[in-house]
C-alpha cells in the first residue's frame, strides 16, 4: 500500500527580463522555508554582490534540545572549506621564504611513503598520491579521540599510496593535515596562532576560529542527521581534522574571506594564479565549479553533519555561501537552485514528498546483507516510516523511497534496489554496482 503526501507544490523559477530583486529574495525564501518545513535542511544561506551581502536567511535550529533557532550569527563548522585557509597560509609561507613549492615532504615526515618524491605543491593540488587517512576502514573507530601528531603520521604511513606522485589527481584529507603540521614547523606556532595572525586579525574576523575554542562563542550550532528524526551527530576531534577541516565560521565571514582572497588582499597575484591552477576542477585548496553556465571558485565542506559551500562568480562578482548543520537533501541541488534563481534561469525544484510505505513492508526489507564483491555488510532497518542503512564502519544514512523497492540516499547518490523477494539488494553509486544477499 502506498500514497503520496505532497508537502510542496512544484514551482518554477521563470525567466523574467525585468524581475525585481525583491522577487528573487521571495523565491529564495520560498526555497529555504520549503526545505525546512519538509525536514530537508537546517542552516543559513547568504549571497553577496560586489562584496556587499544582498541576501541572508537562517532556518532550522541551532540547538534542537533547547529549541534554539538558528540566526544569521550562528557559527558552523565549515569542514573542507578550511583547506582554502590552509592553502592561503602555505602560499604566504612561500612568499615569506619559509617554504618552497618544490620542498619535499621527506624534509619533515620521511616515514610517509614516497615522501622523498612528494612536493609541497603536489600536496596542495592533491597530486601527491597520499592515501586519505579519513578513508581508512577503521576511521570511524578513532576519529572522536584526541590524537598526537606522531600517531597521525603513523596512521598515514600505514596506507599504501593511491598512485605515484604527480601522475594523477585524487582528493586526500591527509595532504592538508600534513600541510598544517608543516606550517606549525616553519612558523614554530600552533595552526590556530598562525591563522589568527595571518588571516583572522587582518580581516577582523570575530567569529572565525579553529574547532576546540568552544568558550569563544555561545552562538555555535550542534549538527544533526535525519534518521526518522533529527539526531545529534558525534564530532570528530579537532586534532584529527586539523587544517583539512576544523575551522568554524559564519556565512558573512566566509564571504569576507573569499572576497579578500580572490581580491588579492591575502596573497600575491602570482600566488593566487598558482592556487587557481585547476586540473580536473581541482586547484590548490580550491575547486572550480560550473553553475548556470558560469564558472565560480571556492570549496565545499562536509564534516560531522555540517555541510557547507562557498563560491565566488567573478564575472558578476557574486559570492554564495551555504552553511548547514542538518542536511537531508542534495546540497548540490540547493546550490543549483540558488544560482538559477539569481540568474533567472528556467528550473524547478523536485517535489518534496514522502512516499508512505507500511511498516510491515519495511520489515520485509530489513536485515543484514553481505556481498562477495566487497568485505562489508549493510544493515537495513527502519524508523518512523523511513528506511535506514548502515555499511560496516560507516555512519547510518537515511534512504528516500522512490518506490516500494527502490530507495535513494540523496546526499551521496547511493541507490538500493531490492529484489521482489527481498532476499537481495543491488547497491548503485555512479557507474558502480554491487550485489548484496540477505544473511
Amino acid at each position: 500500500m502506498k500514497n503520496y503526501i505532497l508537502t510542496l507544490t512544484l514551482f518554477s523559477f521563470l525567466y523574467l527580463p525585468g524581475i525585481a530583486q525583491q522577487l528573487k529574495k521571495e523565491k529564495l525564501d520560498t526555497l529555504l522555508l520549503s526545505l525546512e518545513e519538509n525536514q530537508k535542511f537546517m542552516g543559513s544561506v547568504s549571497v553577496a554582490k560586489n562584496g556587499k551581502v544582498i541576501y541572508s536567511r537562517a532556518v532550522g535550529f541551532q540547538d534542537i534540545d533547547i529549541n534554539k533557532k538558528a540566526t544569521l550569527n550562528t557559527i558552523y563548522k565549515v569542514g573542507s572549506i578550511s583547506k582554502m585557509y590552509t592553502a592561503t597560509l602555505v602560499l604566504r609561507a612561500v612568499e615569506e621564504g619559509k617554504l618552497l613549492l618544490d620542498t619535499k615532504l621527506a624534509e619533515f615526515f620521511p616515514s610517509i611513503p614516497n615522501s622523498e618524491f612528494i612536493s609541497i605543491e603536489q600536496m596542495m593540488g592533491h597530486r601527491s598520491g597520499i592515501f586519505s587517512v579519513t578513508s581508512q576502514r577503521n576511521y570511524s573507530d578513532w576519529k572522536e579521540a584526541e590524537i598526537t601528531r606522531a600517531e597521525m603520521i603513523t596512521k598515514t604511513s600505514e596506507s599504501k599510496p593511491a598512485f605515484e606522485p604527480g601522475t594523477n589527481v585524487k582528493y586526500s584529507n591527509s595532504n592538508y593535515i600534513l600541510l598544517s603540521y608543516i606550517l606549525e614547523e616553519v612558523y614554530n606556532k600552533t595552526y590556530g596562532e598562525i591563522l589568527e595572525k595571518e588571516i583572522i586579525r587582518p580581516l577582523k574576523l570575530k567569529n572565525t576560529y579553529p574547532d576546540g575554542n568552544y568558550s569563544l562563542s555561545q552562538q555555535e550550532s550542534h549538527s544533526y542527521r535525519f534518521l526518522g528524526d533529527w539526531e545529534k551527530m558525534p564530532q570528530t576531534h579537532p586534532m584529527v581534522s586539523m587544517g583539512a577541516g576544523f575551522i568554524k565560521s559564519t556565512p558573512t565571514e566566509l564571504i569576507r574571506f573569499q572576497e579578500a582572497l580572490l581580491g588579492g588582499k591575502l596573497i600575491r597575484k602570482e600566488s593566487l594564479a598558482k592556487m587557481m591552477s585547476f586540473e580536473n576542477g581541482m586547484g590548490y585548496g580550491m575547486f572550480e565549479f560550473n553553475y548556470s553556465g558560469r564558472k565560480s571558485y571556492g570549496h565545499t565542506g562536509d564534516i560531522d553533519g555540517f555541510v557547507s559551500f562557498v563560491a565566488h562568480q567573478p564575472e558578476d562578482r557574486i559570492t554564495i555561501v551555504i552553511t548547514s548543520n542538518g542536511m537531508n537533501f542534495s546540497n548540490s541541488e540547493i546550490v543549483q537552485q540558488i544560482f538559477n534563481t539569481l540568474y533567472e534561469h528556467n528550473a524547478s525544484l523536485p517535489l518534496l514528498f514522502k512516499l508512505e510505505i507500511e511498516d510491515s513492508e519495511l520489515d520485509k526489507l530489513s536485515g543484514t546483507y553481505s556481498s562477495a564483491q566487497a568485505p562489508i555488510k549493510i544493515v537495513v532497518s527502519h524508523k518512523n516510516g523511513y528506511l535506514i542503512a548502515q555499511a560496516s564502519g560507516q555512519d547510518p544514512f537515511l534512504l528516500h523511497a522512490e518506490s516500494q523497492t527502490v530507495f535513494k540516499h540523496l546526499q551521496a547518490g547511493i541507490v538500493l534496489e531490492f529484489g521482489h523477494n527481498s532476499s537481495e539488494v543491488i547497491l548503485k553509486q555512479g557507474s558502480k554496482e554491487m550485489k548484496f544477499t540477505r544473511e
